[in-house]
């Protein structure tokens, strides 16, 4: 089972469409493309967009076209920050790099608030990992949320966190070295189209 925290440092998940579009040209090439490989990698950087819906946690997002997604099929006891390929956590990959993350739930106790909730995280982290003692203020499926980076050495991988509907919700996502801005585009495009559905 891969841990997402001992994965190559991603976090959050990716390429900016530019940066592929440019790595798709051929040096030398001018006018318009003949067809062949080139427009092939192209399209594929250029998918449309996909919808998933998790049936097990009550959420749904837009995925860039090219990734593919598992919902959790176990339920989530919240004690221990499982990570990708993890059957209690809906996992989300782009095909051929690092780029991933994951959305765990689990019941939160009657009248539980958001800090408790962070705090709890912060007990369920894995062994060299570290929380920071604080977070920031966001908003996640428009709940309020805290948002805070986890030091596991070579890797620091974004965490979100939320309380829904008597759940408590987690996400975590890594970006890639080198590729830190366009993985945050592409994270902040996926969390502004999330959803909770129930």
């Amino acid at each position: 089972m891969r841990q997402l925290p001992r994965r190559r440092a991603f976090m959050v998940g990716l390429l900016a469409l530019g940066l592929a579009l440019a790595g798709c040209s051929s040096p030398g090439t001018t006018g318009t493309s003949q067809g062949g490989p080139t427009d092939a990698a192209t399209t594929k950087s250029q998918a449309a967009p996909k919808e998933f819906v998790s049936e097990k946690y009550g959420f749904k997002l837009s995925l860039p076209g090219d990734w593919y997604a598992t919902d959790a099929q176990l339920d989530w006891d919240g004690k221990k920050l499982q990570g990708l390929s993890s059957s209690t956590f809906a996992d989300f990959e782009e095909p051929g790099s690092d780029s991933a993350f994951t959305v765990g739930a689990t019941p939160a106790a009657e009248g539980m608030q958001l800090d408790a909730w962070r705090a709890a995280l912060a007990l369920a982290v894995p062994a060299g990992c570290v929380d920071p003692a604080g977070a920031k203020k966001t908003t996640w499926g428009g709940e309020p949320a805290l948002t805070w980076a986890t030091n596991c050495g070579d890797v620091q991988p974004i965490k979100f966190a939320t309380v829904h509907n008597g759940r408590g919700y987690v996400a975590i996502f890594e970006l890639n070295t080198g590729k830190e801005s366009a993985d945050q585009q592409t994270l902040e495009s996926i969390l502004k189209s999330f959803q909770f559905t129930s």
